[in-house]
């Protein structure tokens, strides 16, 4: 059995600091070592959020998280 992983583990990595690979080391340190998936409305909260920030600042590291995001789930595949 895999995860889908919920944007709210994503959001608060986030907002803690975490890169996004500490963020999937996290989750394997605590699942095992399972198959882990984002589903496409994760996607597309995570991009809404860039939008709703309220500073240019978390704008762009929202951004740059996002970006990493995608970057590293591709490469994983």
């Amino acid at each position: 059995m895999g995860l889908i992983l919920d944007s709210s583990i994503l959001v608060a990595g986030e907002r803690g600091g975490e890169s996004v690979r500490e963020i999937l080391q996290r989750v394997q340190a605590t699942q095992g070592d399972v198959e882990s998936a984002l589903s496409a409305v994760t996607i597309v909260e995570l991009t809404h959020g860039i939008y709703r920030a309220k500073s240019d600042a978390d704008r762009e590291r929202r951004r740059e998280f996002t970006e990493e995001l995608a970057v590293t789930c591709s490469s994983i595949q």
